[in-house]
């Protein structure tokens, strides 16, 4: 059933007038979306960077995937450190027929970029096998050593708020030094594989935010009379 549906969708036989009430439907809701766009009733968004679109042609088959990673390949060998985003990360299970999904070339290549735009990357190599997501979060977010890290960087503004105030003690000595410790802690023991299952997007707005109560602490402790 399923083969014959998709052979009538695509030769617009008989059996695709079943798709009519559905198409329908369809063809208003995004006549109305655009219409709000335009009006500026829905927000809109506009990015700082290039954007390159590529879909809306088909639901698949027509290459697609493969133009996308030709775009990424040709703007590398350029220079440039190009993203991807394909349907949000970590919703699309990776798999050689799917390689926009989590794991896959086009994945590998946005996780390329990133380390490359924090320079991290002949590091990352000199360090792990291969590059794949966990590896990558566990490099950037959880590796004690590298000084990127966020791990590391957590640790080295714990021990300046440590030598401000002469604290030698296993006990924070005040807000500043609480937040930033439970931050460390919480460092020290989650792991990059629990980062992705969790959500990694999720979590860097948690360490986003906890930095930001951090800089208050701060505030409130050393430069508020």
């Amino acid at each position: 059933m399923r083969a014959w549906l998709e052979n009538e969708w695509e030769k617009l036989g008989g059996g695709a007038l079943i798709f009519l009430p559905l198409t329908l439907v369809y063809m208003a809701v995004a006549a109305t979306r655009r219409f709000l766009y335009r009006r500026r009733i829905l927000p809109t968004w506009r990015s700082d960077v290039p954007v390159i679109v590529v879909g809306n042609i088909t639901a698949g088959g027509t290459g697609k995937t493969p133009l996308v990673l030709h775009v990424v390949e040709l703007l590398q060998r350029r220079g440039f450190h190009p993203g991807v985003v394909a349907r949000g990360y970590g919703r699309v299970p990776g798999s050689e027929q799917d390689p926009l999904g989590v794991g896959g070339p086009v994945d590998i290549h946005g996780w390329i970029s990133v380390l490359k735009s924090v320079g991290a990357y002949e590091a990352f190599r000199k360090t792990y096998p291969q590059v794949t997501p966990t590896a990558v979060a566990d490099f950037l977010i959880l590796n004690q050593r590298f000084p990127a890290s966020i791990r590391h960087s957590i640790s080295r503004v714990e021990g300046c708020m440590r030598r401000v105030s002469g604290n030698h003690g296993p006990s924070p000595a005040n807000a500043a030094e609480r937040e930033i410790g439970k931050l460390h802690s919480q460092l020290n023991y989650i792991t990059a594989e629990e980062v992705i299952a969790d959500g990694l997007h999720e979590f860097l707005e948690h360490v986003q935010a906890r930095c930001s109560d951090i800089g208050l602490a701060i505030t409130d402790t050393y430069l508020r009379y």
